[in-house]
């Protein structure tokens, strides 16, 4: 495969149907001997059996995966430059990759985030992280157990400000939403927020968001805080501090972890248990959706 489209945003767009049939049958070829398929398996059988899309889908892909890294590049940067120039179409039964990927890609409207610096490798996270405990399975206990648990964690940290984060996305991963409880035990007073976390969004990104919004408070607003969350594999994350991670919203929490004077603890609590706070924040979540 990395044959047939090796360069394939240069001539693809430009070759005829006929040429992109004759490179599909070496495909087809191929994924008839490795699925073990007769000759006679039909062509949409055939892909479907292997789990492999045809070439010309894979062709189209390419063109906007191309077209999208260039858009992102400096305004000053030849490529985008490329990308951007209107040139009138040569031919009128041959379009290139401009005129073939353009009117599609210009369509896209959606928010990116701004370009943020890769933290050193050999700084570490200003964070602490903790958990609550379980001796057994989540569901081999009952939810005021649950409840018990997590309040005596929560009250064994003595933190001036609590926030409770938590995120909500629907099953087609879309429309997601942050939400961010907050109690202030300097004041009494209590604070809500809901976010958008994207049109296209999981969970983990709805989750990521609230994270994110939480240590900007704590940046504005300087104090002991604990930060609890239900998510364990964000907590896992920020935890192994990969500095090779390139997610998007892992790398501005630990921008703004290095921008916190204090020390902010993060802590995993359990889900749907009666907690007060955490309750508050999924439905200010879905609120944010």
């Amino acid at each position: 495969r990395s044959a047939l489209e090796y360069g394939s945003p240069c001539w693809s767009p430009w070759s005829s149907r006929s040429n992109i049939k004759l490179l599909q049958r070496v495909q087809n070829d191929a994924l008839r001997s490795v699925g073990g398929l007769a000759r006679t398996c039909p062509i949409d059988l055939l892909h479907l059996e292997t789990g492999v899309e045809p070439l010309a889908s894979r062709f189209a892909k390419n063109d906007q995966l191309m077209w999208e890294r260039y858009r992102r590049l400096p305004g000053s940067d030849p490529r985008r430059q490329l990308m951007e120039r209107e040139v009138p179409a040569r031919l009128t039964t041959r379009l290139g990759w401009r005129h073939m990927t353009g009117p599609s890609m210009r369509e896209l409207e959606y928010e990116t985030f701004e370009e943020v610096p890769r933290i050193p490798h050999w700084s570490k996270a200003k964070c602490e992280f903790d958990a609550v405990e379980l001796d057994r399975r989540k569901d081999e206990y009952t939810q005021e157990e649950l409840k018990r648990i997590a309040m005596n964690k929560i009250e064994s940290l003595f933190a001036e400000v609590i926030i409770y984060t938590d995120g909500s996305t629907n099953g087609n991963q879309e429309n997601g939403g942050a939400g961010m409880y907050i109690e202030d035990g300097r004041s009494g007073e209590c604070h809500e927020a809901s976010f958008p976390a994207g049109k296209l969004s999981s969970s983990y990104g709805a989750e990521g968001v609230a994270m994110l919004k939480a240590m900007e408070w704590i940046r504005e607003n300087e104090c002991t805080s604990v930060i609890c969350t239900d998510s364990m594999s964000l907590v896992q994350a920020l935890k192994s501090n990969n500095w090779k991670d390139n997610n998007e919203l892992l790398m501005r929490i630990k921008s703004q972890l290095q921008l916190i004077n204090n020390t902010p603890t993060v802590l995993w609590v359990p889900s749907h248990c009666g907690i007060v706070g955490n309750e508050r924040a999924d439905v200010l979540a879905d609120e944010g959706a």
